[in-house]
């Protein structure tokens, strides 16, 4: 269970991009990036692999920054 006094964005991407941390990074789908229905996972978000991407409009780079290494 993440700990909700460090959590910093949460995005179920069920039904839409909004971000329910209260943190406001909210997306916009960008290059054909879509929330789509799963039978077994529910709502899931799908990326075709060619520049597929949710924009959180994050303001400072390091509250996001996760690596990419991993």
């Amino acid at each position: 269970v993440p700990d909700s006094g460090r959590l910093v964005a949460y995005w179920p991407l069920s039904t839409d991009y909004l971000d329910y941390s209260g943190s406001g990074y909210n997306g916009d789908p960008c290059d054909g990036a879509t929330l789509i229905a799963d039978y077994d996972r529910g709502g899931v978000l799908s990326l075709d692999g060619d520049g597929d991407l949710v924009d959180c409009h994050n303001p400072d780079p390091c509250n996001l920054d996760f690596g990419t290494g991993n």
